[in-house]
């Protein structure tokens, strides 16, 4: 009787760590992309609907683990009411999950026109 109640939890635990392993291979968990796209281009519009942001990238990846974008030679425009835009750009960017965070990596230039109260 004693053989048959060790078989069991032994069959238990055996059933558990078969389950477990399976979860952790559905790849729902792995930092691959699941969309791309090259010579990316997205604009954004305020409440107001006048265009907000405009990113163009050499090449996008999404990654649905974190639901972050990775992008190659992004360049970005940040318009603001009645001034000349703000201009970025870099070798590697990243957007983060809903748009919220934009970051600029390597070899970094930001440009800010001068208008009437501040100098570029």
């Amino acid at each position: 009787m004693l053989v048959i109640g060790l078989l069991a939890l032994l069959s238990g635990w055996l059933y558990q760590q078969v389950r477990q392993d399976a979860r952790q291979t559905d790849g729902s968990q792995r930092h691959d992309p699941d969309a791309f796209a090259d010579d990316f281009d997205l604009s954004t519009l305020d409440s107001a609907g006048h265009l907000a942001h405009r990113l163009w990238a050499k090449r996008m990846e999404h990654y649905p683990d974190d639901d972050s974008t990775a992008l190659t030679e992004p360049y970005l425009e940040l318009y603001r009411p009645e001034a000349k835009p703000w201009q970025g750009r870099a070798l590697k960017g990243w957007v983060s999950s809903g748009g919220a965070e934009v970051l600029l990596e390597e070899q970094v230039k930001i440009h800010r026109p001068a208008d009437a109260q501040a100098p570029a």
